[in-house]
């Protein structure tokens, strides 16, 4: 479960437009799934082919801020 908050707003002064605030939280819950599977073919010559999968990132949070001239 993950969230983006955002919100503009106008500043017409300084030469600059606009400011964008965002606030981002990412596995929420704190689940230990594994959300990427990647498929490699055997090296050593042998037929077939393993799955290694990666496990999601931790919780966490983190805020950007985008300004417009």
């Amino acid at each position: 479960m993950n969230f983006n908050l955002s919100h503009t707003f106008p500043v017409g002064r300084y030469g600059i437009r606009n400011v964008t605030l965002s606030l981002t939280g990412v596995n929420l819950l704190n689940s230990e799934a594994y959300v990427l599977e990647k498929q490699f073919l055997y090296i050593n010559g042998n037929s077939g082919a393993y799955l290694e999968g990666e496990p999601m990132m931790p919780r966490s949070f983190f805020g950007t801020m985008k300004v417009v001239f």
